[in-house]
């Protein structure tokens, strides 16, 4: 859930970081904050949320960010860390942010996580966005792992062709991914016996909200406006919110 802040002090920044469908709870909850000088350092998925922060409190208050961590929620509620990646990256989307950025980053630098700051923190969060739309889409479409979708007979194939849609869709937005991150995706979303899925496909099983419009839906969408063909994410966000749209009926 999304808390509230003490009515009694000041703060240089907020990190965000609640889920998709959660947002609009946060922006209400840190607002005061912001509108007494603090910057938001959002570490949600995808791109969306940009666009919805920088009108609630003004771009340059928003910097990027983006956070690379396996978690998933328990039922008992709690938060569990499924290895041993905990890094954040955050970067300035304005120059007015360069102080704050590497402000943060030194104050994180005793922590128990690993937390750097981007050079080009745009290039680096489109480049998650077609990661985990690829692995959001292919794992939820076929319920299954890496693996599991490896030993399919056209496996190796669709995520292939999955990856190359989403990294056309960063192509046509400026931000197309650079070599080195294409070869390593490409080696984790084809890896024969991983047991790697995105934490979508854990919430459909739980029947929990998904962020299936902010990645997916969102991707798909930026095809379209875009003019490119994107079959693999037509079917994958046709199937999430056919999915959403029976969760809907079996609780009404």
């Amino acid at each position: 859930g999304v808390g509230q802040l003490a009515s009694d002090g000041r703060y240089d920044a907020v990190l965000l970081t609640c889920k998709a469908y959660d947002l609009e709870a946060a922006i209400a909850a840190v607002a005061p904050a912001v509108s007494q000088g603090a910057v938001v350092i959002p570490m949600l998925n995808g791109m969306r949320h940009l666009d919805r922060l920088d009108l609630a409190f003004g771009r340059t208050a928003v910097l990027g960010g983006l956070c690379q961590i396996a978690a998933t929620l328990a039922p008992s509620g709690e938060v569990r860390h499924l290895n041993t990646l905990h890094t954040l990256i955050l970067g300035p989307r304005a120059a007015s942010q360069e102080g704050v950025a590497g402000a943060f980053v030194q104050a994180a630098s005793g922590a128990r996580f690993d937390c750097r700051a981007s050079g080009d923190i745009a290039q680096d969060m489109w480049e998650k966005f077609v990661m985990l739309a690829t692995m959001a889409a292919m794992t939820c479409l076929m319920r299954a792992t890496v693996g599991e979708i490896m030993q399919a007979e056209d496996g190796a194939a669709l995520m292939n062709e999955a990856l190359d849609e989403c990294d056309l869709v960063a192509h046509a937005a400026g931000h197309r991914g650079r070599p080195a991150f294409l070869e390593r995706a490409r080696a984790l979303l084809t890896e024969r016996g991983s047991n790697f899925a995105a934490s979508m496909l854990r919430d459909v099983e739980r029947g929990g909200p998904t962020e299936g419009a902010h990645v997916v839906g969102d991707m798909l969408a930026r095809a379209r406006a875009a003019g490119l063909a994107a079959p693999m994410l037509r079917v994958a966000w046709c199937h999430l919110q056919a999915h959403a749209a029976r969760q809907e009926a079996e609780r009404a």
